[in-house]
């Protein structure tokens, strides 16, 4: 049974931090150095109107 913390279950990570639940298929496809490379990116988004600005919040978001 997972233990609960602040009303959310708690995450299952590894040592690297990642979510392992959440980011499995990532991983298996990608490898786990992959997927910690982009966990440190960074990005810029320039150049946005209203659809794109939308478009661009729901991908950092999700």
């Amino acid at each position: 049974m997972a233990s609960e913390k602040n009303g959310q279950e708690a995450m299952d990570t590894d040592t690297t931090g990642l979510d392992t639940n959440l980011y499995s298929r990532q991983i298996y496809a990608l490898g786990e150095s992959a997927m910690m490379n982009l966990r440190r990116a960074s990005i810029l988004i320039s150049g946005l109107g209203g659809v794109g600005v939308e478009i661009a919040k729901n991908l950092i978001l999700g």
